[in-house]
């Protein structure tokens, strides 16, 4: 508990994951299909990517069947995210439309952001666009090789600068 306030408790969770984790291994969603209600655990053992797009994840370990999480305790639970955060950006920069960080990992391993995929998102890594990938059903991640990493998030929304220029006021010549 940190504070109550009238009848509210409020409670720091200590087992949170950050805006931006790393995971090591990878797992297709055909694979994830046939795992039932098992989805959800596994999905913090291994980012989930489609099928189509395992060409993208180059250097992440495949997910062992064997390693499905059937029974999560606390203490299972407390392991696993302990690992996640193990490489996680420290972000130096925040907005709305902006995010600044910096991250080195320790191997090869896929950056997640629990930030929604769209296309208006445009990241660099050490100033180099890259394109990030769509994983866990909907969210953004980028691979990332082993060392130091300056991290850059920028939005923009489609079709903005359409929408300004169709909406700027015309001047008669």
């Amino acid at each position: 508990p940190v504070a109550q306030v009238n009848e509210i408790g409020i409670y720091r969770n200590k087992y949170f994951l950050p805006l931006g984790f790393t995971y090591n291994t990878v797992r297709t969603e055909s694979e994830m299909n046939r795992l039932g209600h098992f989805r959800d655990m596994t999905m913090l053992k291994a980012v989930v990517v489609r099928d189509t797009q395992l060409y993208r994840v180059q250097g992440l370990n495949r997910f062992n069947m064997g390693d499905t999480v059937i029974n999560l305790s606390l203490v299972a639970y407390d392991s696993i995210t302990r690992l996640l955060k193990e490489d996680t950006l420290t972000i130096t920069s925040f907005s709305q439309k902006h995010i600044a960080g910096n991250i080195t990992t320790g191997s090869t391993k896929m950056l997640f952001f629990s930030i929604p995929y769209d296309r208006g998102w445009h990241i660099k890594v050490n100033g180099k666009g890259v394109k990030p990938v769509k994983v866990n059903y909907g969210f953004m991640g980028i691979m990332l090789d082993k060392g130091p990493h300056q991290v850059e998030l920028v939005f923009e929304p489609r079709y903005f600068k359409a929408g300004m220029d169709c909406s700027e006021p015309r001047t008669s010549t």
